[in-house]
C-alpha cells in the first residue's frame, strides 16, 4: 500500500482514482442501490397507479418486486434502466435529478462540487473534465497519451 501511495503521490495524472456509487452520498446524491430502489418504486406506482401503497412496497423490497412485474431479467442497474428508459435521451432525463442539483440543493450545500470532485495538479485532460460534468464512464489506459 505504501509503495502505490509513494507511486501514486510521485507520478501526478499517471493515475486515475476510480470510487465507488456511495462516495458522493455525504453530499446529498444517492447511491447506486438507493437509485435502484427509487427507480424500482417509481416504476411500481407508475404501473398500479391506483395503489398508493404500490410504491412503498416495491421499495420495501425491490429485488422481489422487480423478480415480479419487470422485464424478466435479475434486478440491476443496467436492465433497469434500459427497461425504463430505453434511449439516452430518456436515461438522461430520468437520471438527471439524481444527479443534478436543484437551485435549493445548491443553496443547501448538497449536489455540489467539493474538494474530493477537483483534479490532482498535473492530471490528466480527462480527470479535469470529469469534475466539469455530470457523473458519466470513463475508461483509463494504463499508458499516457501521446502528443
Amino acid at each position: 500500500m505504501v509503495a502505490l501511495a509513494t507511486s501514486v503521490h510521485a507520478s501526478p495524472g499517471v493515475y486515475a482514482l476510480l470510487l465507488g456509487s456511495g462516495v458522493s452520498s455525504a453530499t446529498g446524491i444517492r447511491t447506486g442501490w438507493q437509485i435502484v430502489s427509487d427507480l424500482v418504486r417509481r416504476a411500481a406506482t407508475a404501473k398500479f397507479p391506483d395503489d398508493p401503497a404500490a410504491g412503498d412496497a416495491a421499495a420495501d423490497n425491490p429485488e422481489a418486486w422487480w423478480s415480479e412485474h419487470g422485464d424478466g431479467q435479475p434486478l440491476g442497474y443496467s436492465g433497469l434502466l434500459e427497461a425504463l428508459a430505453p434511449t439516452p435521451a430518456a436515461r438522461d432525463a430520468l437520471l438527471s435529478g439524481y444527479f443534478e442539483p436543484t437551485p435549493e440543493e445548491l443553496a443547501d450545500g448538497r449536489k455540489a462540487p467539493g474538494e474530493a470532485t477537483e483534479p490532482s495538479p498535473g492530471s490528466s485532460p480527462e480527470a479535469r473534465c470529469a469534475s466539469c460534468s455530470p457523473p458519466t464512464l470513463t475508461v483509463c489506459s494504463s499508458e499516457r497519451s501521446k502528443p
